[in-house]
């Protein structure tokens, strides 16, 4: 049972990997424009989506995340316990990235790239705060569910019919 125990290992690594995404995104941002609109919208969805990609990849390809090999641990398919398809990788991310691009396109639509009349409106407020608190929620949520279970499975694991292990 040792095996599946490591609540604390995965928020380690996710604290490793967001360091790492955080740099990928910081220059992604640096090519932001002041006067092209467009260019910022594929900026801001590669900047909001680097980490969603990220974890996909390296999580179907290897099992782990950088963060993840740093501390030891591996996602795994629950039943089998071997190597997750590109439909599980997938399945690990849907929710928060569903609703993170939601939020972002409809922010994007509503002030279609004049964010600055709109920053301080009550709708400009209550369409930052929702998202925010959807996300922030789905987080801690998938965390805690971790405790409820013998093998420690969070939210996304149990979507995606994966376990993390120690390697």
């Amino acid at each position: 049972m040792i095996r599946y125990k490591n609540l604390r290992s995965r928020l380690l690594a996710w604290i490793f990997d967001s360091m790492i995404v955080g740099l990928i995104t910081f220059f992604l941002e640096l090519f932001r424009s002041l006067d092209n609109f467009w260019l910022n919208i594929i900026i801001t969805f590669a900047s909001i989506n680097v980490l969603f990609i990220y974890r996909i990849y390296l999580h179907n390809k290897t099992g782990q995340t950088f963060g993840k090999r740093i501390v030891n641990i591996q996602v795994v398919d629950s039943q089998t316990e071997r190597h997750l398809s590109r439909e599980q990788s997938f399945m690990r991310e849907i929710i928060p990235m569903l609703v993170v691009n939601f939020s972002i396109l409809a922010l994007y639509i509503i002030t279609w790239g004049n964010s600055e009349s709109f920053e301080y409106s009550g709708l400009g407020v209550t369409m930052i705060l929702i998202p925010s608190i959807l996300i922030v929620g789905w987080y801690v949520a998938d965390f805690i569910s971790g405790y409820f279970n013998s093998k420690e499975r969070v939210l996304h694991d149990l979507i995606a019919n994966t376990t993390v292990v120690r390697k």
